[in-house]
């Protein structure tokens, strides 16, 4: 059973993109499992059901909204002109927030997502990362602290600021070198 003020999460993809959507639904199970989130995708549809009105009421009733953004979902018209328009549209009127999650290097950028800030850290592609697992855990955990932000009151427009600082320690190392460089110009 998912709780009454649980956070409605919508994932807009392309088939082709599945084999990401399944990753990121595995790596955000302990959100789910918390019952801190409802996530909503495609295929929940049952046969029989009258898709579009179903895809048009979720991404309506959702407070985040994934965008798998690759070379397949932006050449999908549905995805560019149904759910991402809509998706951006609600953006902008601060009822959702988008947020893009790009998968592949492809031309996101000479797309409306070029002013928002995309996941993985800096809109690097997940195919770039070493460490695949770290990419999608660096997303998870960047949704969690905006669930966050959002149910404290936080204006809709300074979620996107929540992304996880890197405390391996080298990002430890480098932090305490700029902390100290900082002091001894004082």
């Amino acid at each position: 059973m998912i709780a009454q003020n649980s956070t409605k999460i919508f994932i807009a993809y392309t088939r082709q993109d599945e084999k990401y959507l399944n990753k990121l639904k595995k790596h955000l199970k302990p959100l789910n499992r918390k019952k801190d989130i409802q996530i909503w995708y495609d295929g929940e549809i049952m046969p029989g059901m009258a898709w579009e009105k179903i895809i048009n009421d979720n991404l309506e009733k959702a407070d985040f909204i994934l965008l798998l953004v690759s070379a397949n979902s932006l050449a999908s018209d549905y995805f560019h002109d149904k759910e991402m328009a809509k998706a951006l549209a609600k953006h902008e009127n601060k009822s959702a927030f988008v947020m893009p999650i790009i998968l592949e290097h492809c031309a996101w950028k000479l797309t409306k997502l070029k002013e928002l800030y995309a996941l993985p850290k800096n809109g690097t592609p997940i195919v770039e990362w070493n460490t695949p697992s770290k990419a999608y855990n660096s997303i998870v955990q960047t949704l969690q602290n905006n669930i966050e932000l959002k149910k404290s009151g936080e204006q809709i427009e300074d979620w996107h600021q929540m992304e996880v600082i890197d405390m391996t320690p080298l990002g430890i190392i480098i932090l305490l070198f700029l902390a100290f460089c900082l002091f001894i110009s004082v």
